[in-house]
């Protein structure tokens, strides 16, 4: 899916929305937007009738296993829901990142740890080589003890109607086909194959390939009979081999032409040649520089549901956006969790992040998390350039939010690993970790590209991290045994200065220059379970113990997020209740001046007319209280929710923004800059705004 993202045609890939129609710096306004984030007034004010409630993110503040006490808390649907248990999770890893050595033995590694299948995109194997480039790599991913699951099929130099009318060049790319089916099920037997991507923008649906009205129509015309035959190829090798379909989005959404899916569906009904299951994605970047994200939440719901309504209650699996798009548009934490939030709460099978391998700076996006900000001339050829190596700290981000929603990754069962040290290049040197089962690799440390400024240091010291890996296994006696191995051709004056584990924690997220910044300038000690100097020189492989510190850390979120930590465990508690919907909640940011003096407990009479937020936090410049109630905020439509805005002389702004929940807070501070430096950014994400 490295081809240009989205074409001009059949849809627009979700860049399509309504035009906007205006809007101004001033006044008051729903969220909303033309082109680059623009502000309109189209949007109603959605009161709780209007959102549909999905399970909440949570926290907890009692251990949901021994019930006690805890300072710990987690991002987990509570009480604990079988459904993140039965899904199947997956990495999707294109051509340009499974065939690079480095980077596929650390996205196994990484899928182990977590039981993650991994996608081997290679849509054009069949016509290519017959699968022979996949077959090392489905070895290894078989060794590395990974089900591997290969997208391939798309239609290569071989057109619909050609496909349909020309006996002779349909078997011969039928053979092909079969070809990577035997090699795949020799390595992977009962595993998933997807066929097509994104159809009809990928493939030669029409000669020449191009997507346009056409191209849709061929694949309606076309595509049933071109599916069945594919199928009944790859059965013919292996009735245990799955085998899926992968339309592009609009034509499965409610808001596009889901007729187009649903017909394609009924057509292999009446053939018998219904999809094992349906794969699908959304990049609701496309969505959301436009419209509210809540209308793309429900744009997720309903992508995930028509997927599964129309064939026939297949497995449905969905690829989110964690990368930056064609329009520049980087996603925020929130638009991720919340992109996970919508495609569990549909009941997607299982859900992944899509990893893009073309480099694109950010320009648009509400918050935009560890965006792309260098020339993408600077990052040069010779390296890997991809989601996971130019914003690494935003697609494991995307992943540690997928995880905290199991409970089997709480903090007080899961750690990150922060490694420090100096003269890591790319990915040269490889950590592993004493295990009962023996000596396991972790991952290679330095997983920046070295010139993905700001987010590694151009030179000097700096630290890489693993993340959520399992305390169980990994520090049940006590003790932490590493081996560091520098890979051919690392620094030989390289090293590793200090180990610290941390809490695996969600809502105190560090990215690896945050991490530095802590161990720094802060104690960390009292928050890891792991605090060591180190101090080893990298010219050889390197074994160290570590010891555990007794008792349980602090929480890290306190050390991380000091001004949100107290709050957050108030929204936790509520958020605790099996009753609480997230969609019945707003948050409501305030801009002004001395807002420091607000009383938390008469806040909401002062402001809100008597409706009493979960937690407020504030200083002079802004006021956030999150966890307000939609229907009695709302309940005077948008002027009586804005009221405070015309009536206090020290406010300047108000933005009811979509309840953010314990797992995300912003700090006071950065709350404010959004809203002095990127009004339309803020007002586009929020619910309803007012500013004077």
């Amino acid at each position: 899916m490295d081809r240009p993202e989205r074409g001009d045609d059949g849809g627009g890939g979700g860049g399509a929305a309504e035009p906007g129609d205006g809007g101004s710096e001033g006044g008051e306004g729903g969220s909303g937007g033309g082109g680059g984030g623009g502000i309109t007034r189209r949007r109603a004010m959605l009161g709780a009738a209007g959102v549909v409630g999905v399970a909440a993110t949570s926290g907890y503040a009692v251990s949901q296993w021994t019930g006690e006490p805890t300072n710990q808390w987690a991002d987990v649907p509570y009480p604990d829901t079988s459904a993140a248990e039965s899904r199947t999770d997956f990495a999707w890893a294109e051509r340009a990142i499974w065939q690079n050595d480095r980077l596929r033995r650390n996205l196994y590694a990484f899928a182990r740890q977590h039981d993650l299948a991994v996608v081997l995109a290679d849509a054009s194997a069949h016509v290519d080589d017959e699968g022979r480039r996949l077959a090392p790599a489905l070895e290894q991913a078989r060794d590395a003890g990974v089900e591997a699951w290969a997208n391939v099929g798309v239609l290569r130099r071989i057109d619909a109607e050609t496909f349909a009318t020309n006996g002779t060049e349909r078997e011969r790319h039928l053979d092909g086909l079969r070809a990577v089916a035997e090699r795949y099920r020799e390595r992977m037997p009962g595993g998933k194959l997807i066929l097509w991507q994104e159809a009809p923008v990928a493939g030669e649906w029409i000669p020449g390939g191009k997507w346009n009205r056409e191209s849709v129509e061929r694949m309606q015309q076309y595509g049933p009979d071109v599916f069945t035959a594919q199928r009944r190829a790859v059965r013919a090798v292996s009735e245990d081999l799955d085998v899926g379909i992968f339309l592009h989005f609009p034509y499965i959404v409610e808001s596009r032409q889901p007729e187009v899916f649903a017909g394609v569906m009924d057509d292999l009904r009446l053939r018998e040649s219904l999809p094992d299951f349906v794969f699908t994605d959304f990049y609701r970047g496309w969505y959301e520089k436009d419209i509210s994200p809540e209308q793309t939440n429900e744009a997720v719901r309903s992508l995930v549901r028509n997927a599964r309504r129309y064939s026939d209650d297949s497995p449905v699996y969905y690829l989110g956006e964690s990368h930056t798009n064609n329009p520049q548009y980087t996603p925020s934490k929130q638009a991720m969790r919340m992109d996970l939030r919508a495609s569990i709460g549909a009941g997607a099978d299982g859900v992944g992040w899509y990893a893009r391998t073309k480099y694109t700076r950010t320009e648009l996006g509400f918050d935009p998390f560890v965006p792309n900000e260098v020339d993408p001339d600077s990052l040069g050829d010779d390296l890997p350039v991809d989601t996971i190596t130019v914003a690494r700290d935003r697609y494991l981000y995307a992943w540690a939010a997928t995880f905290a929603r199991n409970g089997a990754y709480a903090p007080d069962r899961r750690f990150d690993l922060w490694l420090a040290g100096e003269g890591f290049d790319f990915l040269d040197h490889a950590v592993w970790a004493d295990t009962p089962d023996g000596w396991e690799f972790l991952g290679d440390v330095g997983g920046y590209h070295p010139d993905a400024q700001p987010h590694v240091p151009e030179s000097g010291p700096l630290v890489s991290a693993v993340r959520a890996l399992e305390a169980e296994r990994y520090l049940a006696d006590g003790t932490l045994r590493l081996r560091v191995e520098p890979r051919e051709g690392a620094d030989g004056d390289a090293r590793l200065d200090r180990v610290v584990a941390v809490p695996f924690d969600l809502g105190a997220f560090c990215t690896e220059r945050e991490a530095f910044r802590l161990l720094q300038e802060e104690d960390v000690t009292p928050h890891a379970r792991i605090d060591e100097r180190v101090d080893a020189t990298l010219d050889r492989t390197q074994t160290v113990d570590l010891s555990v510190r007794e008792g349980e850390p602090r929480p890290i979120d306190e050390l991380v997020t000091p001004e949100t930590a107290g709050v957050r465990r108030d929204l936790a508690r509520a958020e605790g209740d099996p009753t609480f919907a997230v969609g019945s909640y707003v948050d409501l940011w305030l801009l002004g001046e001395g807002l420091a003096d607000l009383d938390p407990e008469t806040v909401g009479e002062e402001l809100t007319d008597d409706v009493t937020p979960l937690g407020v936090v504030a200083n002079d410049d802004a006021a956030l209280l999150f966890g307000l109630p939609r229907p009695p905020l709302f309940e005077g439509g948008r002027k009586e929710a804005m009221r405070a805005v015309r009536e206090r002389g020290d406010l300047r702004a108000a933005y009811a923004m979509p309840y953010f929940g314990s797992g995300n807070l912003p700090a006071p501070a950065h709350a404010a800059e959004l809203m002095r430096e990127t009004h339309p950014e803020v007002a586009n994400f929020s619910v309803v705004w007012a500013r004077d």
